[in-house]
């Protein structure tokens, strides 16, 4: 299921108004950073009330178990589930590899009842970390430090940066769960 959306109209004359967009307050964010590589753990970020509560690192092949357990330990909560999405650039077989893991988990997501939602990582990246067209080694430094300061870790407290993708992917989430979009009407 993808993500809900709420809409509210808010009139300003006769005939005119205002709809305010807002993505539905969701009890859990789970944000995942897929990875080629089978031998890579995924990086997972569990949010509970808009805290961080815990980052997973998990093999590939145990995801299907962690999303179950998941759905146990939240059966009672609305979750929303935000992986973050490939970019189609010239390694084809990467890109078709994170294309099937990405479809993998929303299947798995979309039998548990949980939400979806597909984030590009320049619009997490620029969002979260101000940067769109920074080198890719510039936007994982920045990516650690902020995630070091969502965390409240020190600079010299170990992070990797596939948990520091997912903690600021899962930031991105709840913060747009809080930010209204306007669209005239």
């Amino acid at each position: 299921m993808s993500a809900k959306w709420e809409r509210k109209v808010i009139p300003i004359q006769e005939g005119k108004g205002v709809t305010i967009k807002i993505l539905k307050n969701y009890d859990v964010v789970i944000a995942v950073d897929p990875k080629v590589d089978v031998k890579k753990k995924v990086a997972i970020s569990v949010w509970l009330k808009s805290e961080i509560q815990v980052i997973k690192r998990v093999k590939p092949k145990d995801l299907q178990n962690q999303f179950k357990l998941f759905a146990n330990e939240f059966c009672n909560e609305s979750v929303i589930v935000a992986v973050e999405d490939q970019y189609l650039g010239k390694n084809y077989q990467a890109s078709k590899k994170l294309t099937e893991q990405k479809n993998r988990i929303f299947g798995w997501c979309d039998m548990l009842g949980f939400d979806t939602v597909s984030v590009p990582a320049a619009t997490w990246q620029g969002s979260i970390l101000g940067v769109f067209n920074e080198p890719s080694e510039i936007r994982k430094q920045l990516s650690m430090v902020i995630a070091k300061g969502i965390l409240g870790m020190r600079n010299d407290q170990e992070l990797d940066e596939d948990s520091a993708d997912a903690v600021c992917l899962g930031q991105y989430i709840v913060n747009r769960t809080k930010q209204y979009f306007l669209e005239f009407a």
